[in-house]
This record gives C-alpha cells, sequence and structure tokens, in this order.
C-alpha cells in the first residue's frame, strides 16, 4: 500500500489500525470459544472470512490513501490471522487429523475468496 506521507506516519496509522484489528481479532476468538467447540478452528475461519469481506469493501471506497493503509494494511491487517491459519493447519497435519486439515484449508480459501468478492459485490450495489 503506497500513500505520499512519511513512512513514520504510515506506521502510526497501519500500527494504529493494527491495535484494533487484533482488539477485536481477540474478542472474537474469546466469544468463539465461548459458543462453539474448541475442537477445530472457528475463531480464525470466522475472522479470515469477515476480514476478507471488509477488505472487499475497503478496497473499493473512494478514499484518501492513508485512510485506506489505516483501513486494510492496519485494521484488516491486525484483524485476520493468517498466521494462526498456518500454524493450525500445520497442527492438525502433524496430529495425522488429515480431514481437518484440508477442510481448514479448504474453508478458509473458498470463504475467504468470496467474502471478499461478496464485499466488493456489497460495495458496487450500494453505489
Amino acid at each position: 500500500m503506497r500513500c505520499k506521507m512519511s513512512g513514520f506516519n504510515a506506521l502510526l496509522l497501519a500500527g494504529f489500525g493494527g491495535f484494533i484489528g487484533a482488539f477485536f481479532r481477540v474478542l472474537v476468538g474469546f466469544g468463539a470459544g465461548k459458543i462453539l467447540p474448541t475442537n477445530f478452528a472457528y475463531a480464525t475461519l470466522f475472522v479470515n472470512t469477515i476480514g476478507s469481506f471488509l477488505m472487499g469493501i475497503f478496497l473499493n471506497l473512494e478514499l484518501p490513501p492513508q485512510v485506506k493503509l489505516f483501513l486494510i494494511a492496519g485494521i484488516c491487517g491486525g484483524f485476520t490471522t493468517f498466521s494462526s491459519f498456518s500454524y493450525e493447519s500445520l497442527m492438525f497435519l502433524q496430529n495425522g487429523e488429515i480431514l481437518k486439515f484440508g477442510l481448514n484449508l479448504a474453508l478458509n480459501i473458498t470463504l475467504c475468496i468470496v467474502a471478499c468478492y461478496l464485499g466488493m459485490i456489497t460495495f458496487k450495489l450500494s453505489h
């Protein structure tokens, strides 16, 4: 994400957005852990799907580059959890849980691409 501003200001925007995204990521994790079984990576699936949907919207908004940096690299970057997805997938594989491994890959990849597309369509339909 490139924008005409100092590197430090860009870091502050992305960092503050990342803080907000990470805050809500943990809330979703706690919430999912209270209402869903813990034998699958539901929280990661939810945040990756929601974050992809939001990114589909944010990418289409006509906003100053600084605001897009804050929303996309910051909030979405702090909210979505590709590293958690990677780790959880690897743990399923290492534990011999091949069905959960495949399901985690298929659901995260498919739902996140579809969610991003739906975010784009939602934006376009509302404008």
